[in-house]
């Protein structure tokens, strides 16, 4: 905005200084009554009436204005001499063309009766005059030869437009007299004042689009509300070490990813006003509420307790979850929040908003409204993302570790089968159960890795027993549904197990529900190409869900695990014992072999009463590693 203030007083300086100090041309241009005796000159019929564009000036007995002054450059360009014939007190101009005594004539409006006699034109200029545009032309008779309308077309257009201007202005200010001469100077007055009235409305134009500039910059171009950097600069004014024991920042969010894809961009976008609306309603004059990016939002606020911070924060996101409710939508929106209190370190906003982010992740990881960020909660989060960070490492090295547990047949006394499950082998923590990877991994994507690792590993096991005579075993394998979602599963899964020679009926892919209810379409086409590869299929976690039994009849399974739950009911209940037995005599009659896992000393007598085929649990047989579990199998 300044360079373009700068250019326009450069501007009117420049123009000031060409109406006080005008340049003064060397005459190459002369004049004479009758145009005869010079045969290197080209003879020219002037307009005497044409002020200030060209008249003839009696006192000085010459031509003057702007015309002339265009004629005395173009001689300069081209070295040709001009030389001006008296047009008589009657104007004989037409008469000189006819009777081809000039070759040119000059400041040419097309009011003369004299087109019969020219062979071509010009244009110098355009200008008004009575209201009307008129164009000022160099006219040439039809005695000129083409050299000439060559030459002095090509040097007219060489001549900038801002030279011809410089001339029009001097010749307003420094010809003419008398009231011509008032009036033209009284033109460029106002020219001027135009001008200065024009520069100022361009710079209020610039300033207030400097002021729109610097707000759009602090917007959030969707919602309306502050963006980020609004956040950097509001926290810094606001938040003093007087008032930072007062306020909390609160990082609310939804999954705006899944949004896009399954409700749309623009329903996506509504969704993102009426948080920003929620949010902006729902705070005080010392609070503030920004759009970081994508489905994130950061209140700043003020409390007087923690708990109190946290019921507030509540109660925002229960009115942003009522999104699905209020505009009848089939999907459904869930915001979750994290809260952070603020330290006497937090002198930025950058630390507040990483520990609220935390916490919102653990919200949204337990499907809960908000979590209060603390000391133990930080430190978890950090344990988390170390060994996020370890995890794909960890598999190349082969520290993920292959155990087996056993399954025995009802008896209790034969081993049928087991599973296959990984434990990290964590240099300097020692060794880790699944509890404290399988979540972090699956967040990050690396259990896909893992799950593919871990098959391959089941392959190799079921190899081993082949070459042992161990053929009547079989496996379990676990597949998430990170895995299972995958587009290339099957590609990836058949490529693994070619590599190894083993029936792949002793290999059984167990699924939990849940994975099932996940993508149903992707899980049924990846579970049908398995079983077209001779694998069994296992639904785990059987009964823990509200579609246990549909999914019996919707996907091919040739096992089922029943959920610990429901065998420690039997225990307690009688209609648990019905229950366990009822979901067993379903399984038989459709063809369905049943394995009850998790079974102790206490449930032992009930579950092989209820009729299962297969125990599995710390009653026989812990988990162990791979190697141990060769032993025990040699020496049965």
């Amino acid at each position: 905005m300044k360079s373009r203030k700068w250019m326009a007083g450069f501007f009117v300086i420049y123009l000031l200084c060409v109406l006080m100090f005008p340049a003064k041309a060397s005459a190459q241009v002369s004049y004479t009554e009758e145009p005869t005796g010079e045969a290197d000159t080209i003879y020219v019929a002037g307009n005497p009436d044409l002020f200030p564009i060209e008249s003839y000036n009696d006192e000085k007995g010459e031509y003057e204005g702007i015309v002339p002054e265009v004629l005395k450059i173009i001689s300069e360009k081209t070295g040709i001499n001009f030389t001006y014939v008296s047009a008589g007190s009657e104007n004989r101009r037409v008469q000189l063309a006819k009777n081809k005594q000039v070759e040119m004539l000059t400041a040419y409006t097309d009011t003369l009766q004299a087109d019969k006699a020219l062979s071509d034109k010009v244009t110098v200029m355009t200008v008004t005059i009575d209201g009307r545009s008129v164009e000022i032309r160099l006219a040439f008779t039809e005695i000129a030869s083409k050299q000439l309308i060559i030459s002095v077309k090509a040097a007219l257009h060489e001549i900038p437009e801002h030279q011809l201007t410089d001339i029009a202005v001097r010749y307003a200010m420094d010809t003419g007299n008398g009231k011509e001469k008032d009036q033209y100077m009284m033109i460029l007055i106002i020219l001027l004042a135009v001008l200065m009235v024009v520069i100022l409305i361009q710079v209020i134009v610039l300033r207030r689009k400097s002021r729109k500039d610097k707000a759009d910059f602090f917007t959030d171009s969707v919602t309306g509300i502050g963006n980020k950097k609004y956040l950097e600069q509001k926290y810094v004014l606001n938040i003093s070490e007087n008032t930072r024991s007062l306020y909390y920042v609160a990082y609310i969010a939804f999954d705006f990813n899944h949004a896009e894809e399954y409700m749309g961009e623009k329903e996506t976008e509504n969704i993102l006003v009426y948080a920003a609306n929620i949010l902006t309603q729902n705070i005080s004059d010392t609070d503030f509420a920004v759009r970081l990016d994508e489905g994130n939002f950061v209140t700043v606020f003020q409390s007087k307790n923690a708990e109190d911070a946290k019921n507030r924060i509540v109660q925002i996101v229960e009115k942003l979850n009522c999104y699905q409710e209020l505009y009848n939508k089939k999907d459904k929106v869930v915001f979750n929040a994290g809260v952070y209190d603020l330290a006497e370190e937090d002198w930025t906003c950058e630390t507040a908003v990483f520990n609220a982010r935390q916490a919102y992740q653990s919200a949204a990881e337990t499907q809960t409204a908000c979590c209060f960020s603390n000391v133990k909660l930080r430190s978890r989060r950090k344990e988390e993302k170390l060994i996020k960070m370890q995890t794909s490492e960890a598999i190349e090295k082969g520290e993920f570790m292959p155990y087996i547990q056993f399954m025995v047949d009802r008896s209790g006394k034969k081993i049928c089968g087991g599973e296959m499950l990984a434990r990290w082998q964590h240099p300097t923590e020692g060794l880790l159960m699944p509890a404290r990877f399988v979540d972090i991994m699956s967040r990050n994507g690396s259990i896909i890795q893992l799950d593919y690792y871990m098959f391959e590993k089941a392959c190799q096991c079921l190899q081993r027993w082949r070459e042992k005579g161990k053929t009547e075993l079989f496996l379990t394998w676990n597949a998430t549904r990170t895995t299972l979602s995958e587009k290339n599963f099957l590609e990836r899964i058949r490529e693994i197990a070619g590599k190894y020679d083993f029936d792949h009926a002793r290999l059984v892919i167990e699924i939990t529900e849940n994975e099932l209810e996940e993508n149903k379409e992707n899980s049924l086409r990846n579970i049908n190409g398995c079983r077209e590869m001779g694998f069994k299929i296992a639904i785990d976690d059987l009964g823990s869900g509200y579609s246990s039994f549909m999914n019996l009849c919707e996907y091919p399974t040739d096992y089922i695990k029943i959920d610990r739950e429901i065998m420690v009911k039997s225990i307690v209940q009688e209609r648990g014992m019905v229950l366990l037995g009822g979901i067993i005599e379903i399984a038989h009659r459709m063809g369905i072999l049943v394995i009850c896992e998790g079974v102790e000393e206490e449930h032992d007598a009930k579950v092989k009463e209820a009729g299962c085929d297969f125990i599995q649990g710390w009653k026989y047989y812990h988990a162990l590693p791979q190697i141990e579990a060769d032993k025990v199998l040699n020496a049965q």
